[in-house]
């Protein structure tokens, strides 16, 4: 055997990281069987793969579809999917609108109220406009506040977030 040639090895291994839920899930069931957890989910993804049944499975599942997961503070207000931080804007921008439904709330004075950085706010913002949550009227002039208003996913998301039904 010559000295410069390695001999084959295993492939590295892969680790995966289970979002809080999941894990507490995977913890639980194992707790109930006696098992180790990080062994039963090993044993349970060679057994689908070994049988064919991941394929059916992800057939089933869209894992291409855009949509936020579930965690990180991350909510279903009036079937819209929202940050906490979101939620706050939204919700800022619902109560403090005018009689034409409109919120002339700068993006600092929603900064300040939320505590959040000036530019997530605005990055928030952004967001919201761009799923139709919210709509921007305008640029703002110097010394004046964009116009805001809530579309009609905004209303009923405000709603949720207000409790009324």
């Amino acid at each position: 055997m010559n000295a410069h040639v390695r001999p084959p090895c295993a492939p590295p291994p892969l680790v995966v990281a289970l979002p809080g839920a999941v894990a507490e899930k995977v913890r639980r069931l194992a707790l109930r069987r006696g098992d180790n957890a990080t062994s039963m989910v090993v044993a349970m993804v060679d057994h689908m793969l070994a049988n064919g049944a991941a394929g059916e499975l992800l057939a089933e599942l869209d894992l291409h579809a855009p949509r936020k997961r579930p965690g990180h503070g991350i909510r279903l207000y009036g079937g819209v999917m929202l940050t906490q931080s979101q939620a706050a804007v939204v919700y800022l921008i619902g109560q403090n609108r005018d009689a034409d439904g409109i919120c002339r709330l700068s993006s600092d004075s929603l900064a300040y109220l939320t505590g959040l950085p000036i530019g997530t706010v605005q990055s928030i913002l952004t967001a919201l406009v761009k799923w139709h949550i919210i709509r921007c009227f305008g640029r703002a002039k110097r010394g004046q506040a964009r116009a805001w208003e809530l579309s009609a996913k905004g209303v009923v998301a405000l709603f949720d977030l207000a409790g009324v039904e």
